[in-house]
C-alpha cells in the first residue's frame, strides 16, 4: 500500500471542506470592504501587499485621522478555514499560497518531490500570517544588534525595539505575565498570544532537561537557550494573522482605502527620482496608474518586492541590462537572499494499547496541531546565544495530520512521507523540526522575464556555504543523543530510518551519518529574508537608496534573519516602520 496516497487523500479531503466553509464567507465582514478605485485617483500613500507587515503599517497609519491609505493586496480575503490552527497542515498549495518554485541545485532538498523547495507566501489580506505556523519566537539581543550595526542606527537594537514588542502583543498567558520575564511582554497590542500546555509535554521537555538544557517558562525574555512550551498566534481557538488583528481594527476607518485582487507591476518615477505611482493590473484584467502625494510604502514581500523594485530599474545595473530595463538606482537587490533550512527527525515513542493502536487520532482543531516544545542550544558550553533550534511536534498515533504535514506542507518523496506514516501505525511520533539559527550560506532572486505576473528566479544557496553543512552535522550528532534520556528508553524509543542513499553504510552514531542525513533531508523552514537589506538597499529610515518617496517595510528589508521564528522580527520591523512614517509626515 502507498501510504503517500493517505496524505493526499487528508489534504483533498480538507481542501473540500474549505471549499463548503468559503460559502459561508465567515470572515469577510470583519475585514475592511474593497474599494471602489479609479485610473488616475490619488491617495497620500499607497501600500504594496496588504500581508504581514503591509496590514500592520495601514492600521498604524490610520491612526492619523489628517492623512488616507491605500491598501493593494493580490490576493482577496482569507477564508474561514484559515483561521482555524488545527487546519494549518492543509494550508499550502491552496489560492493563499504563491507557492513560489526555486531553482534545482541539485544538492539540497533532494529528498523533496521536486528535488527544490517550494517556498510558501501568503496571497491573501494578512499574506504569510495567514498560512504560517503561528509559534512565536522572537530571537535574541545579538540578532537585533547586527541590526544596528548593518543600519548604522542603534535604535535597531533590541533594547530600542523591546517597546515595539511589547506594544504590539497581547500576551494571555498568566504564567508568563507572572513570570521574572513577565516586564518583556504587552497586555494591551492587537495580537493576541497565549501557550497551550499539554500534560504529554513533560516527558519530551525533561529528556532536554536530561540533556542539560535549562527549562523556560518564556523563550522570549531574558534567556534564549533552554527548552520550553512557546507562545502561539492563536487566541480563543482562532490564529492571529494581521488580517484578524489589525485590518480588521482598521476596517471601518474612512481613510483606510484596499483594494483587492490587483498586482503592482512597476513603481513610477518623475525626472528627479521621487516615487509619484504606481502602474497595476486589476483582477479584471485593467491596467491602471494609481498616484501617491507623499510615499510609496512597498510590502509585497521577500520574494515580490525585489521583483517590483527590479522591473521598476532598481536593482543590480549589470543583470537589469539583461532585460533591458532603464536603471533608476544601482543596489544590489535580490542578491543576499537568506532562510531557515534544517531537516527533519523522527522518532517512534511509546506504543497504544492493542484497542486502539489502529483508531485514527484527530486533533483539537482548535489548537496547533500537535503538542509542542521548542529547545535552544548552542554547543559552546560558553555561548549566550543558540547554534540552532528544535522544534518538536509529538504526534498521536495514527494522527491524522502527518501525512499532510509530511507531504503537504515539507513536501518529502512518497518514499520518505510512507516510512513517516507506518512508524505512526500504534505509536507516537516525536517529529522534530530542526535548523541552524544563522546560517552563513546565501542566496538570490533575480528576473526570469520582464513579466510581472510571472514568478522570478529563486536559488535558495542552501549549503553554499558548506561550513553550515558541517555544523548541521554536529548539531544533529548532539540531538540523536536524546535517544539516551531515560523517557526515551523507557518507551524504547527508536529513529525513523528512511533508508537514505548513500547514509546507509554509516553509523548512525557517528558524525558523518548525520551530515550525510542534513544533505539529505533539508528542506525550508519558510523563513525567507533579507532580499533588500538595510545596509546595501535600505537606509535606516527604511528608504531605498538613490530615490525618493520610497521605502520597504517588509522581511525583504530584514539585514538578517532572526534567531527564532520570522514573523515576529517581522512584526517589530513593521511597527518601528510605521513610526518612521508618521516622523516624516
Amino acid at each position: 500500500m502507498d501510504l503517500s496516497t493517505l496524505g493526499q487523500g487528508f489534504v483533498g479531503g480538507a481542501q473540500g471542506l474549505f471549499g463548503l466553509l468559503s460559502i459561508l464567507s465567515l470572515t469577510s465582514p470583519k475585514l475592511p470592504s474593497a474599494a471602489p478605485v479609479e485610473d488616475g485617483a490619488i491617495f497620500d500613500y499607497l501600500i504594496v501587499g496588504g500581508g504581514t507587515a503591509g496590514s500592520i503599517v495601514a492600521n498604524r497609519l490610520t491612526e492619523e485621522k489628517n492623512i488616507n491609505v491605500l491598501l493593494i493586496e493580490a490576493g482577496e480575503d482569507p477564508d474561514i478555514e484559515t483561521t482555524v490552527p488545527g487546519f494549518m497542515t492543509f494550508l499550502p498549495n491552496t489560492p493563499y499560497d504563491y507557492n513560489f518554485p526555486t531553482v534545482n541545485d541539485n544538492f539540497s532538498a533532494q529528498n523533496l518531490k521536486e528535488n527544490a523547495v517550494r517556498i510558501t507566501a501568503g496571497k491573501a489580506l494578512g499574506g504569510s500570517s495567514v498560512l504560517h505556523h503561528m509559534i512565536q519566537v522572537r530571537g535574541n539581543r545579538r540578532d537585533y544588534q547586527t541590526w544596528a550595526t548593518a543600519a548604522d542606527d542603534s535604535s535597531w537594537d533590541y533594547d530600542s525595539l523591546l517597546p515595539y514588542f511589547i506594544k504590539s502583543e497581547q500576551v494571555k498567558s498568566p504564567e508568563i505575565l507572572n513570570s521574572e520575564t513577565g516586564s518583556y511582554h504587552g497586555t494591551e497590542g492587537y495580537v493576541n498570544m497565549t501557550k497551550e500546555p499539554h500534560k504529554v509535554n513533560k516527558d519530551i521537555l525533561d529528556a532536554f532537561v536530561e540533556m542539560g538544557y535549562e527549562y523556560l517558562v518564556d523563550v522570549n525574555g531574558n534567556k534564549t537557550l533552554g527548552v520550553a512550551e512557546p507562545l502561539f498566534v492563536i487566541d480563543d481557538g482562532v490564529r492571529q494573522s494581521m488580517a484578524e488583528c489589525h485590518l480588521s481594527a482598521a476596517k471601518d476607518r474612512s481613510n483606510l482605502f484596499v483594494y483587492k485582487g490587483t498586482t503592482v507591476t512597476k513603481i513610477l518615477f518623475d525626472d528627479d527620482k521621487n516615487a509619484i505611482g504606481v502602474e497595476i493590473f486589476t483582477k479584471d484584467s485593467k491596467t491602471m496608474t494609481i498616484k501617491a502625494r507623499k510615499e510609496i510604502i512597498l510590502a509585497a514581500g521577500v520574494i515580490r518586492t525585489p521583483q517590483v523594485l527590479m522591473l521598476s530599474g532598481i536593482g543590480p545595473k549589470t543583470h537589469l541590462k539583461e532585460f533591458n530595463i532603464d536603471v533608476i538606482s544601482d543596489l544590489p537587490v535580490g542578491e543576499t537572499f537568506q532562510d531557515h533550512f534544517g531537516v527533519v527527525v523522527a522518532h517512534k515513542l511509546n506504543k497504544s494499547p492493542i484497542l486502539t493502536s489502529l483508531s485514527p487520532s484527530f486533533p483539537d482543531f482548535k489548537q496547533f496541531p500537535a503538542p509542542t516544545t521548542v529547545g535552544f542550544k548552542s554547543l559552546d558550553p560558553d555561548a549566550t546565544y543558540p547554534d540552532f533550534q528544535a522544534i518538536n511536534l509529538r504526534m498521536p498515533h495514527n494522527s491524522i495530520g502527518l501525512p499532510s504535514l509530511c507531504s503537504n506542507v515539507f513536501k518529502y518523496k512518497n518514499s520518505i512521507c510512507n516510512e513517516m506514516i507506518r512508524s505512526n501505525i500504534g505509536r507516537d511520533l516525536l517529529f522534530s523540526v530542526f535548523f541552524i539559527m544563522q546560517p552563513y550560506s546565501r542566496g538570490k532572486v533575480e528576473l526570469r522575464n520582464t513579466d510581472p505576473m510571472d514568478y522570478p528566479s529563486i536559488y535558495t544557496g542552501y549549503f553554499s556555504n558548506t561550513t553550515d553543512l558541517d555544523n548541521l552535522g554536529s548539531y544533529l550528532l548532539h540531538f540523536s543523543a536524546i535517544a539516551n534520556t531515560t523517557y526515551f528508553k523507557s518507551v524504547d524509543a527508536e529513529l525513523v530510518d528512511f533508508n537514505l542513499e548513500d547514509c546507509n553504510d554509516l553509523d548512525r552514531n557517528s558524525y558523518d551519518y548525520w551530515r550525510c542525513y542534513g544533505l539529505k533531508m533539508s528542506s525550508t523552514i519558510w523563513h525567507p529574508a533579507s532580499t533588500c537589506p538595510m545596509g546595501p538597499v535600505l537606509d535606516s529610515k527604511l528608504n531605498v537608496r538613490g530615490v525618493k518617496k520610497l521605502r520597504v517595510v517588509d522581511a525583504s528589508g530584514l539585514p538578517s534573519v532572526n534567531s527564532g521564528q520570522l514573523m515576529a522580527a517581522v512584526m517589530v520591523f513593521a511597527e518601528k516602520a510605521a513610526d518612521l512614517i508618521k516622523e516624516d509626515m
